[in-house]
């Protein structure tokens, strides 16, 4: 079969097959876009832990547990399909920005640092309960396109495309928690994030340029 993940429970690392990790009667559409994808990829991580580590999920107090949210920043890989490196390649390339639906759908960006920041808080934590590592600060795929094309000085078009079924209509965290307990919260915005990972692709066109 295909190998999804690699679990490690003790010593070793299990390996789990597709198959052994979805619902009889389930269906998984390979063909979906990458947002639908990473959702899909986040469910079968936790089933398959709590399939092959069910000693772990089931009397580990200490295992650590959080949500993440969309999360971008320098090296993201250029064709991974996600929102960032697209739309920023598309306008430094001076190609069509590529937006599903009518861009009304939200995603809410959190930047490298913020996350790694968030999630060593949690290590040193004594929580035991999910929490939210992400940034609520929320805007439109539509605007996120627009903000794109201004940082860059762009002139690609935007165009639309048809929305996936599966594509999430709203993503925003709920980082109340975090702030409670880890006395956590982003510190670099959005449009900060956007220029310090702008730079890494730039720099990477003109490496590849040359």
């Amino acid at each position: 079969g295909q190998r999804l993940l690699d679990v490690g429970c003790g010593p070793g690392t299990i390996t789990a097959d597709l198959a052994e990790l979805v619902a009889p009667g389930e269906v998984v559409a390979l063909d979906r876009e990458p947002a639908v994808l990473e959702e899909a990829a986040a469910r079968f991580a936790e089933r398959g832990i709590e399939y092959l580590c069910p000693a772990v999920t089931l009397n580990e107090p200490n295992l650590l547990k959080r949500q993440l949210f969309n999360t971008f920043g320098p090296r993201m890989r250029k064709h991974d399909g996600r929102a960032v490196p697209t739309f920023i390649n598309q306008a430094l390339a001076g190609e069509d920005i590529t937006v599903f639906g009518d861009g009304s759908q939200t995603r809410s960006f959190g930047y490298i640092s913020d996350l790694v920041e968030g999630i060593y808080r949690l290590m040193l934590s004594d929580e035991n309960e999910p929490v939210n590592i992400g940034n609520p600060d929320e805007t439109t795929i539509l605007q996120f396109a627009e903000e794109i094309k201004e940082l860059t000085g762009s002139d690609s078009p935007i165009v639309f495309e048809p929305l996936p079924l599966d594509d999430p209509k709203i993503r925003q965290p709920d980082i109340s928690k975090a702030k409670a307990v880890l006395n956590w919260e982003p510190r670099v915005s959005r449009r900060e994030g956007l220029r310090r990972t702008m730079q890494f692709f730039r720099a990477s066109v003109e490496a590849e340029a040359h």
